[in-house]
Protein backbone atom coordinates (compact mmCIF):
# COMPACT_ATOMS: atom_id res chain seq x y z
CA UNK A 1 0.00 0.00 0.00
CA UNK A 2 1.28 3.22 -0.69
CA UNK A 3 2.20 6.05 2.13
CA UNK A 4 0.90 8.66 0.40
CA UNK A 5 -2.61 7.55 -1.04
CA UNK A 6 -5.11 10.04 0.21
CA UNK A 7 -3.09 12.73 0.46
CA UNK A 8 -3.62 16.02 -1.51
CA UNK A 9 -0.89 17.97 -3.13
CA UNK A 10 -0.87 21.70 -2.72
CA UNK A 11 2.05 23.34 -4.78
CA UNK A 12 3.46 22.45 -7.99
CA UNK A 13 6.53 22.75 -5.85
CA UNK A 14 5.37 19.66 -3.49
CA UNK A 15 4.81 18.14 -6.86
CA UNK A 16 8.54 18.74 -8.01
CA UNK A 17 10.47 17.70 -4.84
CA UNK A 18 8.46 14.61 -4.86
CA UNK A 19 9.87 13.67 -8.45
CA UNK A 20 13.01 15.46 -8.20
CA UNK A 21 12.49 18.19 -10.73
CA UNK A 22 13.91 21.70 -11.01
CA UNK A 23 12.21 24.47 -10.49
CA UNK A 24 11.83 25.80 -14.18
CA UNK A 25 8.09 25.19 -14.54
CA UNK A 26 8.56 22.27 -17.16
CA UNK A 27 9.97 21.26 -20.42
CA UNK A 28 10.42 24.52 -22.28
CA UNK A 29 11.49 26.70 -19.57
CA UNK A 30 14.15 27.63 -17.78
CA UNK A 31 15.26 28.35 -14.10
CA UNK A 32 14.60 31.70 -13.27
CA UNK A 33 17.95 31.80 -11.51
CA UNK A 34 18.80 35.76 -12.36
CA UNK A 35 19.02 38.50 -9.79
CA UNK A 36 17.70 42.11 -9.85
CA UNK A 37 17.56 44.72 -7.58
CA UNK A 38 20.81 44.99 -6.26
CA UNK A 39 21.56 41.25 -6.52
CA UNK A 40 18.34 39.80 -4.99
CA UNK A 41 17.25 36.08 -5.84
CA UNK A 42 14.35 36.47 -8.42
CA UNK A 43 13.29 33.43 -7.38
CA UNK A 44 13.90 31.49 -4.14
CA UNK A 45 12.44 27.98 -4.84
CA UNK A 46 12.29 26.77 -1.19
CA UNK A 47 10.39 29.37 -0.18
CA UNK A 48 8.74 29.72 -3.27
CA UNK A 49 9.50 33.25 -3.08
CA UNK A 50 9.41 35.47 -6.23
CA UNK A 51 11.08 39.08 -5.97
CA UNK A 52 8.41 42.06 -6.33
CA UNK A 53 10.70 45.12 -5.45
CA UNK A 54 12.76 46.80 -2.85
CA UNK A 55 10.89 49.36 -0.50
CA UNK A 56 12.31 52.18 1.48
CA UNK A 57 11.14 51.89 4.77
CA UNK A 58 10.47 54.49 7.93
CA UNK A 59 14.47 54.29 8.66
CA UNK A 60 15.32 55.15 5.39
CA UNK A 61 16.41 51.36 4.83
CA UNK A 62 15.62 48.97 2.07
CA UNK A 63 13.34 46.13 2.95
CA UNK A 64 12.83 43.14 0.13
CA UNK A 65 9.55 42.46 -0.92
CA UNK A 66 8.96 38.77 -1.78
CA UNK A 67 5.18 37.59 -2.76
CA UNK A 68 5.01 34.10 -0.89
CA UNK A 69 2.97 31.63 -2.82
CA UNK A 70 2.59 29.19 0.20
CA UNK A 71 1.29 31.92 2.42
CA UNK A 72 -0.43 33.70 -0.72
CA UNK A 73 0.87 37.02 0.24
CA UNK A 74 3.28 40.20 -0.08
CA UNK A 75 5.75 40.32 2.53
CA UNK A 76 8.92 42.64 3.27
CA UNK A 77 11.62 41.71 4.77
CA UNK A 78 15.61 40.95 4.74
CA UNK A 79 17.47 39.04 2.47
CA UNK A 80 19.75 36.36 4.36
CA UNK A 81 22.71 36.15 1.80
CA UNK A 82 24.46 33.82 3.90
CA UNK A 83 21.59 31.40 4.49
CA UNK A 84 20.02 32.38 0.85
CA UNK A 85 16.72 32.50 2.07
CA UNK A 86 14.50 35.63 2.74
CA UNK A 87 13.12 36.89 6.23
CA UNK A 88 9.72 38.29 6.08
CA UNK A 89 9.24 41.04 9.19
CA UNK A 90 5.67 42.18 8.16
CA UNK A 91 3.13 41.91 5.14
CA UNK A 92 1.45 44.03 2.66
CA UNK A 93 -2.17 44.56 3.47
CA UNK A 94 -4.29 43.36 0.35
CA UNK A 95 -7.83 42.00 0.15
CA UNK A 96 -6.77 39.45 -2.04
CA UNK A 97 -4.01 36.97 -2.66
CA UNK A 98 -3.73 37.23 -6.39
CA UNK A 99 -0.31 38.27 -7.24
CA UNK A 100 -1.10 41.52 -9.38
CA UNK A 101 -3.45 42.60 -6.44
CA UNK A 102 -0.70 42.30 -4.10
CA UNK A 103 1.61 44.19 -6.09
CA UNK A 104 -1.14 47.27 -6.51
CA UNK A 105 -1.69 47.32 -2.81
CA UNK A 106 1.80 47.60 -2.12
CA UNK A 107 2.31 50.96 -4.89
CA UNK A 108 -0.92 52.51 -3.13
CA UNK A 109 0.65 52.19 0.57
CA UNK A 110 2.31 55.39 0.27
CA UNK A 111 5.68 53.96 0.53
CA UNK A 112 8.56 54.12 -2.26
CA UNK A 113 8.83 50.91 -3.92
CA UNK A 114 11.18 49.85 -6.94
CA UNK A 115 9.52 47.30 -8.94
CA UNK A 116 11.74 44.49 -9.88
CA UNK A 117 11.33 43.34 -13.86
CA UNK A 118 8.55 40.32 -12.16
CA UNK A 119 7.15 42.95 -10.17
CA UNK A 120 6.61 45.73 -13.35
CA UNK A 121 4.78 42.64 -15.29
CA UNK A 122 2.67 42.26 -12.24
CA UNK A 123 1.57 45.70 -12.10
CA UNK A 124 1.20 45.73 -16.11
CA UNK A 125 -1.40 42.94 -15.42
CA UNK A 126 -3.22 44.31 -12.80
CA UNK A 127 -3.80 47.27 -15.81
CA UNK A 128 -4.80 44.77 -18.12
CA UNK A 129 -7.23 42.99 -15.77
CA UNK A 130 -8.34 46.29 -13.89
CA UNK A 131 -11.16 47.26 -16.72
CA UNK A 132 -12.01 43.39 -17.55
CA UNK A 133 -9.56 43.81 -20.87
CA UNK A 134 -8.52 40.17 -19.78
CA UNK A 135 -9.24 37.77 -16.74
CA UNK A 136 -6.54 37.87 -13.88
CA UNK A 137 -4.51 34.75 -15.27
CA UNK A 138 -4.59 35.61 -18.37
CA UNK A 139 -3.27 38.94 -17.99
CA UNK A 140 -0.61 37.54 -15.69
CA UNK A 141 0.26 35.50 -18.17
CA UNK A 142 0.20 37.74 -20.93
CA UNK A 143 2.10 40.48 -19.59
CA UNK A 144 5.31 37.69 -18.06
CA UNK A 145 5.21 36.04 -22.13
CA UNK A 146 3.90 38.48 -24.20
CA UNK A 147 5.31 41.78 -22.93
CA UNK A 148 8.22 40.93 -20.79
CA UNK A 149 9.33 38.13 -22.77
CA UNK A 150 9.69 35.45 -19.68
CA UNK A 151 9.98 31.85 -21.17
CA UNK A 152 6.37 28.96 -20.88
CA UNK A 153 8.58 27.47 -17.73
CA UNK A 154 9.51 30.62 -15.99
CA UNK A 155 5.99 32.17 -16.34
CA UNK A 156 4.70 29.53 -15.13
CA UNK A 157 7.25 29.41 -11.98
CA UNK A 158 6.32 32.85 -11.08
CA UNK A 159 2.87 32.25 -11.62
CA UNK A 160 3.15 28.66 -9.44
CA UNK A 161 0.86 27.40 -12.13
CA UNK A 162 1.78 24.40 -14.75
CA UNK A 163 2.93 25.08 -18.16
CA UNK A 164 0.12 23.91 -19.67
CA UNK A 165 -1.99 26.58 -17.88
CA UNK A 166 0.53 29.07 -19.53
CA UNK A 167 -0.20 28.15 -22.61
CA UNK A 168 -4.00 27.64 -22.21
CA UNK A 169 -4.20 31.23 -20.63
CA UNK A 170 -1.83 32.61 -23.17
CA UNK A 171 -4.02 31.43 -25.88
CA UNK A 172 -7.44 32.69 -24.31
CA UNK A 173 -5.85 36.46 -23.43
CA UNK A 174 -4.53 35.98 -27.34
CA UNK A 175 -8.12 35.39 -28.31
CA UNK A 176 -9.21 38.28 -26.73
CA UNK A 177 -7.09 40.68 -28.09
CA UNK A 178 -7.67 39.40 -31.48
CA UNK A 179 -10.91 39.38 -31.23
CA UNK A 180 -11.19 43.49 -29.85
CA UNK A 181 -8.57 44.07 -32.76
CA UNK A 182 -11.41 42.80 -35.10
CA UNK A 183 -14.43 44.32 -33.65
CA UNK A 184 -12.22 47.92 -34.06
CA UNK A 185 -11.19 47.03 -37.65
CA UNK A 186 -15.12 46.35 -38.65
CA UNK A 187 -16.12 49.18 -36.49
CA UNK A 188 -13.60 51.26 -38.47
CA UNK A 189 -14.75 50.01 -41.75
CA UNK A 190 -18.22 50.76 -40.78
CA UNK A 191 -17.74 54.49 -39.95
CA UNK A 192 -15.35 55.21 -43.20
CA UNK A 193 -18.48 54.08 -45.26
CA UNK A 194 -20.92 56.03 -43.27
CA UNK A 195 -18.74 59.14 -44.22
Amino acid sequence: MRSNLGKRVNTLSEIRNRHGLPFNGGKGGGMIDGTALGGFPEYLAKQEAVLIGTVENEQLESDVAYYLHARGELALGEYDRSEERFIPKRTVESDSSIMSDTVQALLESGVEVTLSPIGEALNDAARLSGDDVLGKKQAHVYALREIYGFSRGEAATVLNISPSTVDSQLYSARDRKNSAESFVDTLDEIVSEMN
